[in-house]
């Protein structure tokens, strides 16, 4: 049994999943601290997944050890059970008066500090270019010289208003910290969605225990026009992976939309580099939903 499915169980009428204090849980099933921090994560993604499958009425019921040794203690043969603790659950969960009783002792659920949530995220800068031409593109699908890069991500870590402790992996859902890693091309502003749920499930998976100077644009997110389809305007991006712990992400993304990158001398040089010199205008930090929508906006512009 994986272990985010100890304390779930179900029957016809409900599903119900068990609520651990640390000192519950290391007592169950052993191993340490962290290993119970990485336990609540991974329950939290196993509750979103049923979510998404329908079963929004799950029951949460909290462990309490005497009620717990009594059941076991009125049936021996229950120790063998495969989860013995989610049929316990199971068992309270018909009984709302003893699920109250049970909350009302137990009544601060267990939660991980969000200073140490792993979170990833995409922020790009997206920019209108002026299309003169189809040959006005060849050269846009070129890796970026990684110097510029690392100079562009430097002045994003350092324009916040405080200065984030560097990123420090925990474990494959957990981290401290801040890291910004940018991508090593022009994107289209329309595949930073995708590029976000990509990386994210990489990081989860437990990829990248070391990070890169820059991360390879996956080709689904390269810039392909179409001859038959090229508008007067059009927008591109240089997108910018951010990983870190829920919170010092989340500042970042917050300071980055006040960053303007279009008078940074290496970005010039990379839209030198790139082919692109003075059909640019200024453009925006986004996040991957407000990026496509703008670039569509752009490319409505007559």
């Amino acid at each position: 049994m994986e272990l985010e499915q100890m304390g779930f169980a179900r029957d016809k009428e409900r599903m119900v999943y068990v609520l651990f204090c640390p000192e519950d849980f290391l007592s169950l099933r052993g191993g340490s601290l962290d290993d119970y921090k990485d336990f609540l994560l991974a329950r939290e993604e196993r509750i979103a997944r049923l979510e998404k499958r329908g079963w929004y009425d799950i029951e949460f019921v909290p462990f309490d050890r005497e009620d717990y040794a009594a059941w076991l203690q009125s049936d021996p043969s229950r120790k063998s059970l495969a989860d013995p603790v989610g049929q316990w659950a199971l068992e309270v969960a018909r009984e709302p008066k003893r699920v109250s009783s049970l909350r009302s002792r137990h009544p601060y659920p267990p939660f991980i500090p969000p200073d140490e949530r792993l979170q990833v995220e995409v922020e790009a800068w997206v920019f209108p270019v002026e299309v003169e031409d189809f040959a006005a593109f060849q050269g846009l699908n070129r890796p970026l010289p990684v110097d510029l890069l690392k100079k562009l991500a430097g002045r994003l870590l350092a324009a916040g208003k405080k200065s984030a402790p560097p990123f420090q992996r925990l474990s494959r859902r957990r981290a401290r910290g801040l890291a910004v890693v940018p991508f090593d091309r022009l994107a289209d502003p329309a595949q930073l969605f995708w590029l976000k749920k990509k990386f994210s499930r990489l990081f989860c998976r437990g990829d990248f225990s070391e990070l890169p100077a820059c991360f390879s644009l996956p080709g689904r997110c390269l810039f392909r026009p179409r001859p038959d389809r090229i508008f007067r305007r059009t927008a591109l991006s240089l997108p910018f992976l951010a990983v870190g712990s829920m919170v010092e992400v989340s500042l970042f993304h917050l300071e980055t939309g006040l960053f303007d990158l279009s008078e940074e001398r290496a970005w010039k040089e990379c839209l030198m580099f790139s082919g692109l010199g003075r059909r640019t205008g200024g453009g925006l930090f986004l996040g991957p939903k407000l990026a496509r929508l703008t670039a569509r906006e752009i490319s409505l512009i007559i």
